[in-house]
């Protein structure tokens, strides 16, 4: 008696076999393309490259978004309505978080 499992991004696929009969159960779980775009979103089911793209990914956007930031407080006609800005999307990031936190 045996088990394979297979699982990636929006695909499972499990087989239990018996070596001495020889007989053997496949299950196959295959999703859409929202449930493939999520998984790879999340990191679900992928090999540790897809996670390091992620990463990468995600710390690019934050070099991104504090370049903007510096160059905006740099403006002196944009510096107070940059700061009201950027107070206002924390509060609302931190609003969302608070309110998803179960």
């Amino acid at each position: 008696m045996g088990t394979i499992i297979y699982e990636a991004p929006g695909y499972g696929a499990e087989v239990f076999f018996d070596v001495e009969t020889g007989s053997y159960d496949l299950t196959i779980d295959q999703e859409g393309f929202v449930a493939v775009m999520n998984d790879l979103h999340k990191g679900r089911d992928a090999s540790t490259t897809w996670r390091w793209v992620i990463d990468i990914s995600g710390g690019l956007l934050v070099v991104v978004a504090l370049t903007g930031l510096g160059i905006q407080l740099f403006l002196r006609k944009r510096r107070v309505s940059a700061l009201a800005w950027s107070a206002l999307g924390a509060a609302v990031s931190l609003a969302l978080i608070w309110w998803a936190m179960p």
